[in-house]
């Protein structure tokens, strides 16, 4: 079964996207000036000095899957790109053991 661009494009997206939201982890959102604002990002930033200890482990392990499917999606590239060409030999030769019957 091959994949077409569309699926390894679809693919390095979502590595992309995991890498990014990585780098969101323990951030404080943007919020308004409002005093709402104010307040909520008071407790996110109260949350996120409580979850400290919580949040690195959590940031390093996506990091790392993202990087993961990143070199993971490389090597099936590779594989793919490998096994179209070994199925080109093939036919070749098979084309090849046909007219010399």
């Amino acid at each position: 079964m091959q994949r077409g661009p569309d699926d390894v494009a679809q693919m390095r997206a979502i590595c992309e996207d995991l890498a990014a939201l990585c780098g969101q982890i323990g951030a404080v959102p943007p919020l308004g000036a409002s005093l709402r604002g104010r307040a909520a990002r008071l407790a996110a930033r109260a949350m996120r000095v409580g979850l400290l200890w919580y949040t690195p482990p959590i940031k390093a392990s996506i990091g790392t899957l993202a990087r993961l499917l990143a070199e993971e999606l490389g090597r099936t590239q590779q594989l793919e790109a490998r096994l179209t060409e070994l199925e080109r030999q093939i036919a070749e030769l098979k084309k090849g053991a046909n007219c010399g019957s």
